[in-house]
């Protein structure tokens, strides 16, 4: 859940747009994710709980995290498997700009 909390600067600039929507799938038990909601409180982060990983499943998701820009109808425009590193970041804010 780290990566979430180093892209609250970008979700939360990006998040002024109308066209933006950050959504955290979570796959953890609903404990684990409201205790770390309790200790991290997230802005302009919506939450999917996931237990059974259906979505993980519908968007082939092999590795996490995995991130994934969609367009207005739910497809996948673009996918990044991990983001932790500058060449990462920098894809994330290529795409928030496109």
């Amino acid at each position: 859940m780290d990566e979430v909390l180093q892209l609250q600067p970008l979700i939360k600039e990006w998040s002024q747009k109308d066209d933006f929507q950050m959504v955290l799938v979570s796959s953890d038990a609903a404990e684990h994710m409201q205790a770390f909601l309790e200790e991290n409180p997230l802005e302009a982060v919506s939450v999917l709980m996931d237990p059974g990983g259906e979505a993980g499943r519908i968007y082939r998701v092999q590795f996490l995290p995995t991130s994934f820009l969609l367009n207005e109808e739910g497809q996948i425009e673009q996918s990044l498997v991990g983001w932790d590193s500058k060449k990462g970041w920098a894809r994330l804010e290529e795409w928030l700009k496109s």
